[in-house]
């Protein structure tokens, strides 16, 4: 695996990890929401500092976001579409989702910590995990 296909990966989760936050947004109440939709902002940004590291040309961020989820997680969306259907939606389930969702992304960032990456690289990656890991602190306490 090269830099470039790394930071590609790290992006895909991201992107699908800030669909997520909003996504799930849309199914808690209004003090969840909040901390949801500054979650998925930061995860945007998270895209952005990425996609700059790779040398990426500017293209509107929303776009290649909404282009880019992957399969996977449109499936998971439906699935939970279904469950939000079948039962009703629940602020605690749609966090736990974004639990999940985390999981993923953190477990994407494990794995590109093993790249040797030069210095400036393994400093991103190390701000990156940081946010994540305060934003696992902050699903944790809203979930219940």
């Amino acid at each position: 695996m090269n830099k470039s296909s790394a930071i590609k990966q790290l992006i895909d989760v991201c992107v699908d990890d800030e669909f997520t936050l909003r996504h799930e947004s849309e199914n808690v109440d209004v003090g969840r929401k909040g901390v949801l939709g500054r979650l998925a902002d930061e995860r945007a940004t998270l895209i952005e500092e990425l996609r700059g590291a790779r040398g990426d040309a500017a293209t509107p961020a929303s776009q290649e976001r909404s282009e880019r989820r992957s399969w996977a997680e449109r499936l998971r969306e439906f699935m939970r579409g279904l469950r939000v259907f079948a039962g009703g939606s629940d602020s605690g389930d749609a966090v736990a989702e974004c639990r999940e969702s985390l999981d993923r992304t953190e477990s994407a960032y494990a794995r590109a910590e093993a790249f040797p990456w030069a210095k400036e690289g393994l400093a991103l990656l190390s701000e990156h995990v940081g946010h994540l890991e305060r934003a696992r602190s902050e699903l944790i306490a809203i979930q219940f």
